[in-house]
C-alpha cells in the first residue's frame, strides 16, 4: 500500500530541474541495464527524494567536492560528458527551499538525497 505524501510549497520548475539532474546523473553513471531506485518519504518535518544508482561510486575524498561549481572528477572527466554544474545547481535549488542535497556512496552504489521541508519558516500549516 502506498501512503499519500503531504503537499509541500516549492517552485515546481526548480525542484523538477533538481530531480531531473539527479536522475540524469544516475542514468549516466550506471552501467546499462542496471536499475535506478527512486524513493520518496516524509519524516521529521521533511520530504526526502532518494535516487540510488549502481555505478562505480564516488571516492570518499571527492564526495565533498562534487557539489562545487564546475568540479569534475579526474577519474571520469574524459569518459563521461558533463560540465560540472548540475549537482551544484541541484544543491542550490534544495538550499533555496531551506532543504539540502547530500550524497552517500561506496563502490557499486551511490545515493543522492534531496530533502525539502514540509513547511517554510514563517509559514503556517
Amino acid at each position: 500500500m502506498t501512503e499519500k505524501l503531504p503537499a509541500i510549497a516549492v517552485d515546481r520548475r526548480l525542484v523538477k530541474l533538481a530531480i531531473k539532474q539527479l536522475l540524469d546523473n544516475a542514468l549516466k553513471y550506471s552501467p546499462p541495464s542496471t536499475p535506478v531506485r527512486i524513493q520518496v518519504q516524509d519524516g521529521g518535518g521533511m520530504v526526502t527524494v532518494a535516487i540510488t544508482d549502481r555505478g562505480q561510486g564516488i571516492a570518499p575524498q571527492e564526495q565533498s567536492r562534487i557539489f562545487d561549481r564546475l568540479y569534475r572528477s579526474p577519474s571520469i572527466d574524459q569518459q563521461i560528458p558533463g560540465s560540472g554544474l548540475g549537482l551544484s545547481i541541484a544543491q542550490n535549488i534544495a538550499r533555496a527551499h531551506h532543504g539540502d542535497l547530500l550524497v552517500t556512496s561506496r563502490p557499486g552504489e551511490t545515493t543522492f538525497r534531496l530533502t525539502l521541508p514540509l513547511q517554510h519558516k514563517g509559514t503556517r500549516t
